[in-house]
């Protein structure tokens, strides 16, 4: 379980610093404006227009991609211990 805990905690921090990256690489690439995800499962929100730019981002997929990569790393480490 602690094994869990250290994957889940060391995936959620790198997703946050690739989301924490992500406005200055798209500010540099000049990206139009999108968005990822629909209503209650969006991703990312991206907006950059002349009056402001910025960069919104749901915490909730992140934690279940976390926890999903915790949960397989988990059963590949005891899942064939038969």
């Amino acid at each position: 379980m602690a094994r869990f805990l250290q994957v889940f905690a060391v995936v959620l921090v790198i997703l946050v610093l690739v989301f924490a990256a992500l406005p200055a690489l798209l500010r540099a690439f000049d990206v139009p404006s999108f968005s990822i995800g629909d209503r209650a499962f969006w991703l990312l929100s991206w907006r950059n227009e002349a009056e402001k730019t910025g960069i919104r981002f749901s915490v909730v997929p992140l934690i279940i991609l976390a926890v999903g990569v915790g949960l397989v790393d988990h059963w590949l480490m005891y899942g064939d211990r038969s």
